[in-house]
């Protein structure tokens, strides 16, 4: 009866061993079935917003497809065929997904954001040997392309952290900050000229998002409605407003009319939005940024 009583003993420390650990079987051959594959978003923050997530177990990027959305039913289905089944887990702060026998054997793979018909940014590539070696998270630093590998656990040591993980990486497509027309300004927005007909570098106040599909620019009594209002666009490829364009790291010249909706595309992101110009008639004018809404 004792040796019963030690063999069950064992045999329930071993089960509780193998519950709390997140066992991976991948070797460096491939992935395979049961393996699981973690996204972290560190920024932009709203990487995954008004977005499908999918993976993709080939090495291929954006940069191979011209710098363009992938469109997903015309693509060479041996670079991109997408899957999904990428879930979120809320208390970890991790997008996760698990590896079918479909991928079983595969040896490379990509998180991509997109939606039902492109791809349009992907994380950099987790391999078969990078999971293994505990590496088995992409941490996303810049919308494509961009971050380094780490562990879900903390377990492995990350490939390249950045050096400051609240910014993102640098990227060759980007613009460089000694040419913007402000001296401070973030990545990856649209700036409007709140001085009309000044020539007041500081002036500049950023677009603010109300959610995912619409935008404000909130200006002072400085700036009038039916002027010619200045803009200034960080992202990496251009953005259009009403039909004028904004090229990156540019600037283009739009007249607005106050609070009417405006269509805008934001080509980097495949982002289809409605931009609205709101005018302030006081003296002076104060935006309070809500921290509950879409931008913080």
């Amino acid at each position: 009866m004792k040796k019963l009583t030690s063999l069950l003993l064992v045999i329930i420390m071993l089960l509780t061993a193998f519950t709390a650990a997140e066992f991976q079987a991948a070797t460096e051959d491939g992935f395979e079935a049961g393996d699981v594959l973690f996204l972290k978003i560190e920024n932009p923050s709203n990487w995954a917003d008004n977005a499908t997530l999918y993976v993709n177990f080939t090495d291929a990027t954006r940069e191979e497809n011209g710098n363009a959305s992938v469109v997903i039913a015309t693509a060479d289905k041996d670079r991109y065929d997408p899957v999904t089944g990428v879930t979120y887990d809320r208390e970890r702060g991790l997008y996760q997904y698990t590896v079918t026998a479909a991928n079983a054997g595969k040896k490379v793979m990509r998180f991509w954001r997109g939606n039902a018909e492109k791809l349009w940014n992907e994380s950099v590539a987790i391999t078969a040997a990078d999971l293994v070696a505990g590496r088995d998270t992409a941490v996303v630093t810049d919308w494509t392309n961009t971050g380094y590998l780490t562990s879900s656990t903390g377990q492995a040591d990350p490939t390249e952290p950045p050096v400051d993980p609240t910014e993102p990486s640098a990227d060759p497509t980007e613009p460089p900050v000694t040419d913007a027309p402000v001296t401070a300004f973030e990545r990856n927005c649209v700036y409007a000229h709140a001085a009309t007909g000044a020539d007041d570098k500081e002036a500049w106040v950023k677009w603010r998002w109300t959610d995912s599909s619409n935008a404000y620019f909130f200006l002072p009594s400085s700036a009038k409605a039916f002027s010619s209002v200045e803009l200034y666009n960080t992202y990496s490829d251009r953005v259009i407003i009403n039909g004028t364009s904004i090229p990156s790291n540019g600037t283009a010249t739009f007249t607005p009319e106050a609070n009417k909706a405006y269509n805008a595309s934001i080509e980097p992101l495949d982002l289809y939005i409605e931009v609205r110009f709101m005018f302030s008639s006081a003296e002076a004018a104060l935006w309070v940024n809500n921290t509950e809404h879409y931008d913080g």
